[in-house]
């Protein structure tokens, strides 16, 4: 127990010591001197409002300011944006972020997606225009024709053609019904 107390003591264990924290202090020091400089600690890149850029504006723009982009996903179409715009992004216009920072965005489609024509043949017209509107389409008009199933849809049309149950239609669409008067 005396000799242990002597070695602490002794001038040789004080200067591993001191050189032991001298070290782990330089090590600590270069490392966050090495830090600071790797992820360039107080430069920072305000993101820019990029809604309603094109693609290629956007390309431009990101390069400009040393940023990048992915393209996330499309949106549902929005009438208010031109098509392939930016409609919204991550992260948000005046956030601060470093160089090279991929943004993430979300670009307006280049029109409606298309919808199946649901099949609204032999129901009531009340009915037919909940269940077209439920798929979004827009009923504009009813037409009557003389048959015997008064409010009865007998056919659907758009720009003047018939168009099948189950055809293919792009969202947002109007269409008009043909339903029967009651008379034959």
């Amino acid at each position: 127990m005396k000799s242990l107390l002597s070695f602490l003591k002794s001038r040789m264990f004080l200067i591993q010591v001191g050189l032991g924290f001298f070290f782990v202090f330089l090590v600590i020091w270069i490392t966050l001197g090495w830090l600071k400089l790797y992820t360039n600690h107080g430069d920072s890149i305000r993101v820019p409002n990029f809604e309603k850029m094109s693609v290629e504006e956007l390309t431009q723009k990101t390069e400009d300011l040393k940023l990048r982009f992915e393209v996330m996903d499309s949106a549902a179409y929005n009438p208010n944006f031109p098509k392939r715009a930016v409609v919204d992004q991550n992260p948000k216009p005046g956030k601060q972020v470093k160089e090279n920072r991929k943004i993430y965005v979300t670009l307006n489609p280049s029109g409606y997606a298309k919808v199946s024509l649901p099949n609204v043949i032999q129901i009531t017209r009340r009915s037919a225009i909940a269940k077209l509107s439920s798929v979004g389409l827009n009923v504009v008009d009813v037409e009557y024709i003389p048959e015997i199933g008064k409010e009865m849809v007998y056919h659907v049309k758009q720009n003047g053609r018939r168009i099948p149950p189950g055809t293919l239609i792009q969202k947002a669409s109007d269409v008009v019904l043909v339903c029967g008067n009651g008379q034959r």
